[in-house]
């Protein structure tokens, strides 16, 4: 579920310090987060209880987002009793840890006051419909991108077609494209998955030899009922052969009647 957990603005942390955070630190918090996440999925900051860390994980941090001067959090939690307390209105409030434009983790507050007013409490984000009417949130191009990445996951686990750098490389060439208008997105999407389908076709798994040295090719040619001009040609091309002994026989034939 999606929630707002910052934004843009002077805060005062729990220590008494203020900090400044504008447009393009939050940017860089929600770049920094979403690249760690990609390239290393086991790396997902986790949710707990009034930043007490240590303690029992809540769940995780799938990915950041922003929206004008907010900073969202699509979040999967693991604790069903958190989960209750949310749909009780137990729980409201949510703050972030940040080290240095790196999210550390997010905490949702049951004892403790939030740094940052005017967040929306945790409940009220927690409804997908009232996120897609006032966050817009694109879902049909997420989902687009999950099911990508499920397609390329199945791929290089069962067919060992893809290699993990090129499932990575396939998933980041979607990523990258997600700006386009969805329609052009989704066709462009389709056709990446048809082309990468396409390879799993038997006719281009098949095992093809070709024999390292042609000289050693066994150049039989029957005489009987052959026609004379023919098989002058052929002496010609095994003679060119044996001059020069690195080149096929089609070689050897081109060079002669050209």
């Amino acid at each position: 579920m999606w929630i707002e957990v910052f934004r843009t603005g002077n805060h005062t942390d729990k220590n008494g310090i203020a900090h400044s955070y504008d447009a393009e630190t939050l940017k860089k918090i929600t770049v920094n987060y979403n690249e760690r996440v990609n390239n290393h999925p086991n790396l997902k900051s986790q949710v707990i209880k009034d930043h007490l860390k240590g303690s029992k994980s809540l769940g995780l941090v799938n990915e950041l987002r922003l929206n004008g001067d907010k900073l969202l959090a699509d979040i999967e939690v693991s604790d069903n009793e958190t989960m209750k307390s949310i749909s009780e209105g137990k729980l409201k409030n949510v703050s972030i840890g940040i080290n240095e434009n790196n999210l550390d983790h997010i905490s949702f507050l049951e004892s403790e006051l939030p740094a940052v007013e005017g967040l929306l409490p945790i409940d009220a984000t927690a409804d997908d419909s009232i996120l897609q009417k006032n966050v817009g949130v694109n879902y049909q191009k997420e989902n687009v991108k999950k099911e990508f990445k499920k397609f390329i996951e199945d791929k290089s686990q069962d067919s060992k077609l893809l290699s993990l750098p090129g499932s990575e490389l396939a998933v980041k060439i979607v990523d990258g494209i997600s700006g386009l208008e969805d329609e052009e997105f989704e066709n462009i999407t389709t056709m990446l998955r048809s082309f990468i389908e396409d390879l799993s076709k038997n006719y281009l798994l098949s095992e093809y030899s070709a024999n390292s040295n042609p000289s050693e090719f066994n150049y039989n040619y029957n005489p009987i009922n052959s026609n004379p001009n023919r098989l002058m040609l052929h002496y010609e091309i095994l003679r060119e052969m044996k001059s020069n002994p690195n080149i096929s026989y089609e070689q050897a034939m081109l060079k002669i009647i050209d």
